[in-house]
This record gives C-alpha cells, structure tokens and sequence, in this order.
C-alpha cells in the first residue's frame, strides 16, 4: 500500500474590503464538506461515499470514484480509497 502524507497551507481572508471574513469555524466546516463530499469541489471526481468514521470525527476513510470520461487518467472509472485525518 502506497501511503502519502499531505499538507498544504493557503491564505485566507485577503485584504480585499469586498470579500466576506471567515471565520475559523466555517473554514474548518468547508475543509469537512470536501473530505466527506469531494466530487463537490474536485471536478475529477463524480461520486463519493464514506466507508468508515471515528466517533469523535476525527478520521474517516473515504471512497471517491474518477470519472470515467476523464480519459487522459489511468484511473478513469475506478474507485480510490483513502484516509482524512482531522487535526
């Protein structure tokens, strides 16, 4: 099993008087939806269903289905699995 490690660091609440403030709260909230819900917010992805869940939220391992019209990947139509952890 191949085992990736990911983290990723993005600014938010730009300096832009126009653009609403989020709050920490309703980030965390949105970073919830897409591990649950990514077919929502990556458009490689069609289908989801979450197969396992910790009690206490703070872990779920997920199954999300490619595509099958996205040619130019090998796992077109296939189904991925993998692990969110949140912390």
């Amino acid at each position: 099993m191949i085992v990736l490690n990911v983290a990723y660091s993005e600014p938010v609440n730009c300096s832009d008087p126009l653009t609403p403030i989020l709050t920490q709260e309703q980030i965390w909230k949105g970073l919830e939806m897409k591990a649950r819900r990514p077919q929502d917010f990556i458009p490689s992805f069609d289908d989801s269903r979450v197969v396992e869940e910790r009690d206490d939220g703070s872990y779920i391992v997920r199954e999300a289905h490619v595509a099958s019209d996205l040619h130019e990947s090998p796992m077109a139509g296939r189904w991925t699995r993998e692990e969110c952890r949140f912390h």
